[in-house]
C-alpha cells in the first residue's frame, strides 16, 4: 500500500466526527457539546492532534492561527489509523481535558 498522506490519514480518522474547517491547514474537531476539545492538522505524512489547554472553547472564527494554546501530542501515520480513531474518540467526550 502507497504512503497515506496527511489528509487521507485525516479523512479516515476524522470520519463522521464534527470538525470546524478554521484556517488552511486546522480543523477544530467539536465534542459532543459543539466546543472545541482539538485541532487536527492534516501534514505530508501525517495528522497532528493537538488536544485543547485548559477549557475548552467555542470555535475561534475563521482565519485565526494558534487560538487555544494547544500543542501537538499526536502524529498519526497511515499505520496508526487505529490509534488516531481511539484518540478522537476519547477527546469527543464532553467534559474531558
Amino acid at each position: 500500500m502507497a504512503e497515506l498522506t496527511g489528509l487521507e490519514i485525516f479523512d479516515r480518522v476524522a470520519y463522521g466526527h464534527m470538525v470546524w474547517h478554521r484556517d488552511r491547514d486546522a480543523w477544530d474537531l467539536l465534542d459532543e457539546d459543539g466546543l472545541v476539545a482539538a485541532v487536527l492538522c492534516p501534514r505530508q505524512h501525517h495528522l497532528s492532534i493537538a488536544p485543547v489547554s485548559g477549557e475548552r472553547p467555542e470555535p475561534m472564527p475563521v482565519g485565526r492561527r494558534i487560538p487555544y494554546g494547544e500543542k501537538v501530542e499526536h502524529k498519526i501515520r497511515g499505520d496508526d489509523i487505529d490509534r488516531g480513531i481511539a484518540i478522537l474518540q476519547d477527546l469527543i467526550k464532553p467534559g474531558t481535558v
